[in-house]
């Protein structure tokens, strides 16, 4: 398990699955738009209402590659630090 900013080491061709929670403050319901960047590509894209869960499982990349997280709403955007994954063995 990982999070923004950390690595993670699993077996290459591993299963993975990805999570992103995003909330507003206060819990309050916004509505912002989704970019999930995978190795410096646009992966994922879509609009949603907060809070909300969105799950996805892939197998890792040979070589590794690394997941980021943008989202916004009007002027306000958040951009995540990436989390590594590392491939091996």
């Amino acid at each position: 398990e990982a999070i923004s900013g950390q690595s993670l080491g699993v077996a290459r061709t591993a299963p993975i699955i990805i999570t992103l929670r995003v909330s507003a403050t206060g819990g309050r319901s916004e509505t912002v738009k989704v970019k999930v960047i995978r190795s410096g590509q646009l992966w994922q894209e879509f609009s949603a209402v907060t809070p909300f869960t969105r799950q996805w499982e892939e197998r890792a990349a040979a070589g590794g590659s690394y997941y980021r997280v943008e989202v916004g709403s009007g002027d306000q955007h958040l951009l995540s630090n990436p989390i590594f994954v590392a491939t091996g063995g």
